[in-house]
């Protein structure tokens, strides 16, 4: 048996006193002002990006085999076999709806890195001898830059699609000096076909077994017509507009839904399995309904499409270049919750935001997964020393558990929050101050996520903006202050916090992926126009497709215990409730006039209304989804007395107001949500 690949992270460029290279935010990472290696990273980072994707999808490090460790072509990838599938298992590597699910996709990013690292340097050795010694810090300070979906453009509350996914084509500089324009191996990966125009191991028909490229949002496909008619599909032509208008119509008025949805997870969530992942625990705290793996689904919807682009079906995400800067994202996200609830929390009891972490990781939890995987078998109990395969530590065929991958600074890298080194997170002693870099973190937070929240509007805090750069070097705008928003709302600096809450079984559309859509107002007729009329918000389940084989698409029918499969979501609400204060906007005939609790309640019971969009935009009628349960939950925030600290959210309560009676609504009498 040949050598198991060793997942070690990159040794390259460490510095003194635990220092390690940033993985930047893909704007920062393209920008001199904050990269000082940006020129020729990004060069090198798209000679290397070039050249793995030219690799052959027989060679293991290929960008075909490992893109394909996700999902198909349900194959062994580094020696860690799979086991014959039983009925309703799950046929790729990847988990989900698991309490594995961070750390899994931690090492499958750190794989990524250090192959592409080793690219470039095989790139960097086809440079003249004279420019190697100048061009090696870069290579040896590069990390996979990821994309920080919450961070909006300057001058504006607009969330961007970064210039480097959208670009079809772009510049390089070969080694031999020569400026030339290539396809731009970020926009789109096309896949290696046979002989027969087929991806070889490839199985369930077309689009995907024929289409040349990855693509998102593409046009519908249309089962009548040949691949090479249908230009979109064959010519690999994402529709990134569509993308940019997904993300910000998708996540709420101006995008705020989606960057609240962020705060609040760093600010509420202190113990690790409720936020790690989708999978209902069972009756508890109403506010636990998100997680990092819920607004990564809805991520995932929203750059691939309702039409199932590959970043939209759990089979084929792992090809499209933008996962992994997605995932770098979610990596990032795991990592500063790892920070903000560190090991050492008890040596800290009179710190005011230590005292209160409840669990910082596994901890003796497991959770079991409906589903399986290519190498485990389904209704398995997963934790800490569950292995996550087909990731190896070593040479001798060492597989990583959760328990191996828990500090991520072991494999070479960090986050702009992240940089635990500098000097003045020590005394004099050497002892590391815990307090003081968790306060960092959240003053951190608060800049880049708090502007969206309806509090930090009533008291004019003003949100940091992530320069956009071009890659062209077009200079960025200048940045325009908002304005703060019904500061009557905020009460003795208290106000009520709303979420509307999702409990849905994730096989309600025999594993396809779905969509529960929130709506304020009427419901369009045309499932195609639900991706942004009236728009609440959306809870995503990530799945796959009815042109995809595997079992994924039968789970329907697995043997397992009904309450297993139940995922949650959670969409909050009530900076759009504020905008509708402030505008005195009509909705149903009516003005909503405040957030007081029962105004709320009458208001949402008339107009807040629930669909369920299958991937493909066709309705999934609610009659047929009886495990839905939508309800709305409100809870006594509080404003922080100090710069550096989080709204203070308290215990979340239901209201059965808005949903009872209604098909797929909560109802006290009758339901344990």
């Amino acid at each position: 048996m040949p050598d198991t690949y060793p997942i070690v992270g990159i040794k390259d460029g460490l510095g003194p006193n635990g220092a390690r290279p940033l993985r930047y935010e893909i704007n920062k990472f393209v920008d001199p002002k904050y990269n000082p290696y940006a020129k020729d990273q990004l060069n090198l980072f798209l000679l290397a990006l070039e050249k793995i994707q030219a690799m052959s999808p027989s060679e293991r490090l290929s960008w075909f085999q490992i893109g394909g460790i996700h999902g198909q072509p349900y194959v062994d990838w580094d020696g860690s076999k799979g086991i014959k599938p039983e009925k309703g298992q799950w046929e790729g590597y990847c988990t989900h709806a698991s309490i594995l699910f961070p750390t899994w996709h931690r090492l499958y990013v750190a794989l990524i890195e250090q192959a592409v690292h080793e690219c470039m340097k095989k790139v960097l050795a086809e440079f003249p001898q004279d420019k190697q010694a100048a061009l090696k810090p870069a290579v040896d300070h590069w990390r996979y830059p990821y994309w920080d979906w919450a961070l909006v453009k300057p001058g504006t509350t607009e969330l961007v699609v970064p210039e480097l996914l959208r670009l079809e084509k772009i510049d390089v500089q070969r080694p031999n000096g020569v400026t030339q324009k290539i396809d731009n191996p970020m926009y789109r990966y096309q896949f290696p076909l046979n002989a027969q125009g087929q991806i070889e191991g490839f199985t369930g028909g077309p689009p995907y077994t024929e289409t040349p490229f990855t693509v998102r949002h593409p046009a519908p496909w249309d089962e009548s017509e040949s691949i090479k008619t249908q230009k979109t599909w064959y010519e690999g032509l994402s529709d990134n507009a569509a993308v940019q208008t997904s993300l910000n119509d998708v996540s709420g008025l101006a995008g705020r839904q989606l960057v609240a949805g962020v705060y609040q997870l760093f600010a509420m969530f202190r113990s690790y399995a409720p936020f790690s992942n989708v999978s209902w625990s069972g009756p508890g705290n109403p506010g636990d309904y998100s997680s990092i793996e819920a607004l990564h689904n809805s991520v995932h919807v929203i750059i691939g499409g309702r039409t199932q682009g590959h970043m939209s079906i759990v089979n084929f995400a792992g090809f499209d270049p933008a996962f992994w800067m997605h995932h770098g994202n979610v990596e990032r996200q795991l990592a500063i919750f790892q920070a903000l609830n560190p090991a050492d929390y008890k040596d800290w009891p009179n710190d005011p935001w230590l005292r209160n972490t409840v669990n910082p990781w596994f901890d003796g939890v497991s959770q079991t997964d409906s589903r399986g995987t290519w190498t485990r078998p389904p209704s398995t109990a997963e934790s800490a020393n569950s292995l996550l395969t087909p990731f190896h530590k070593d040479t001798n065929g060492t597989v990583y558990d959760s328990d191996g991958c828990r500090y991520f600074a072991n494999f070479g890298y960090a986050f702009e929050e992240l940089q635990d080194w500098l000097p003045k997170y020590r005394d004099a002693s050497g002892k590391f101050n815990t307090p003081l870099y968790c306060q960092d973190i959240r003053k951190a937070l608060s800049e880049e996520y708090g502007w969206s929240l309806p509090t930090q509007h009533a008291i004019s805090r003003l949100p940091r903006a992530v320069e956009e750069p071009s890659v062209a070097e077009v200079a960025a705008e200048d940045f325009v202050l908002p304005q703060g928003i019904v500061p009557q709302a905020v009460q003795d600096r208290q106000y009520n916090e709303y979420v509307v809450n999702v409990l849905v079984d994730r096989f309600a559309n025999n594993g396809e992926t779905f969509v529960v859509d929130l709506f304020l107002g009427e419901v369009p007729d045309d499932v195609r126009s639900w991706e942004t009329a009236n728009k609440l918000g959306m809870v995503a389940i990530f799945g796959g497709t009815q042109y995809a084989s595997g079992n994924c698409a039968n789970c329907a029918n697995q043997a397992s215990n009904p309450e297993t499969r139940l995922v949650t979501g959670q969409v909050t609400i009530t900076t759009t409730l504020l905008d509708l204060i402030e505008a005195k906007k009509k909705v149903g005939g009516e003005v909503l006039g405040s957030l007081d609790k029962d105004e709320v309640a009458q208001f949402l019971k008339k107009n807040m209304h629930w669909r369920i969009a299958k991937i493909g935009n066709t309705e999934l009628p609610l009659s047929e989804v009886p495990s839905l349960k939508v309800s709305v939950a409100v809870a006594t925030a509080t404003l922080p007395t100090e710069e550096g600290e989080f709204v203070d959210y308290g215990d979340f309560e239901l209201i059965d107001e808005p949903t009872v009676g209604r098909t797929g609504g909560y109802d006290s009498r009758t339901d344990e949500v």
